[in-house]
């Protein structure tokens, strides 16, 4: 199975609870070619509840920043991924199997999820 096609997005909930992230979808449902679906979200911390009060959420300062990374990296992978392929057969044709080679060989693998 793939994964949900980039580019992918974020928000704040609209309770304020986490961010939701979206990525693209052809769902002609809706009438458009090309539209968004909710992925996943990161869910705010909730302190504990004293006896007959209600838990409140709070959204942690790296919560944010977390939301951001996750969507930079999915919507930069495949370029990546192309680009350090690209620089390994360079590496290849220069140097043969030399460590920097076999590092950007682990790197492939491991974002192809080989390893």
């Amino acid at each position: 199975m793939e994964h949900t096609k980039g580019p992918w997005r974020y928000h704040k909930d609209e309770n304020g609870r986490g961010y939701e992230f979206y990525g693209q979808t052809k769902d002609k449902r809706f009438g458009f070619e090309q539209s968004y679906k909710e992925i996943c979200r990161i869910n705010s911390r909730k302190t504990g509840a004293r006896r007959g009060m209600s838990p409140t959420f709070y959204s942690h300062p790296e919560d944010q920043a977390n939301a951001a990374f996750i969507v930079r990296a999915c919507n930069s992978h495949d370029e990546l991924l192309e680009a350090l392929k690209t620089a390994q057969v360079r590496i290849f044709m220069l140097e043969g199997a030399s460590d920097e080679y076999n590092k950007a060989d682990a790197a492939i693998d491991k974002a192809e999820g080989r390893k």
